[in-house]
């Protein structure tokens, strides 16, 4: 049987966890991006193009980078509490090993 304070810090598994942490930190960037990119083009159709119908599909990209920006933060939060609520010791180890 193998003693759980040896594989605690065993250096795949902190690799694992570090690479975990950096694809959900990843993720939240992407969903930044989109909706940076969503607000722009709303911005973008509303300043620019005078027509009803570009106005309405320029709020409705604002409406979608305000969407994308809450639902990219939920997920990100919610995987952290996952990783904190499984392994918090190893997550603190590949944190602090990685630098992050």
């Amino acid at each position: 049987m193998e003693n759980s304070d040896s594989s605690k810090h065993d250096p795949s598994n902190l690799l694992t966890i570090g690479r975990t942490i950096m694809a959900n930190d990843r993720t939240m960037l992407a969903f930044f991006r989109t909706s940076l990119a969503f607000c722009a083009a709303g911005i973008g159709l509303i300043k620019y193009l005078d027509h009803l119908a570009y106005d309405v599909i320029g709020w409705i990209f604002i409406g979608l980078a305000c969407a994308f920006l809450i639902w990219g933060t939920h997920r990100y939060r919610h995987v952290k509490r996952i990783l904190k609520a499984v392994t918090p010791e190893d997550q603190k180890a590949a944190e602090k090993e990685m630098g992050l």
